[in-house]
């Protein structure tokens, strides 16, 4: 995430690394990193990318929009 958040890298590469990182951040066990308050703010982050590259990315907005709902209740 870090190397993806230099100012060359395309904004869509970025968001795909915030969502994957979020993914993965969610499921890790206790032991293994899991960090499931970053793992929200990284898919919001992710979203909010993607919702700003118009409508060729609707269908990724939507994705990420439906992982949110079954995670962020509460």
């Amino acid at each position: 995430l870090t190397i993806r958040s230099k100012k060359d890298t395309p904004a869509e590469f970025l968001a795909q690394t915030q969502f994957d990182l979020a993914k993965v951040l969610w499921i890790a066990g206790t032991d293994e990193g899991r960090d499931r308050p970053r793992a929200l703010e990284l898919a919001r982050a992710s979203r909010a990318s993607y919702a700003t590259m118009g409508p060729d990315e609707q269908a990724r907005v939507e994705a990420i929009d439906a992982w949110l709902a079954t995670r962020a209740r509460g």
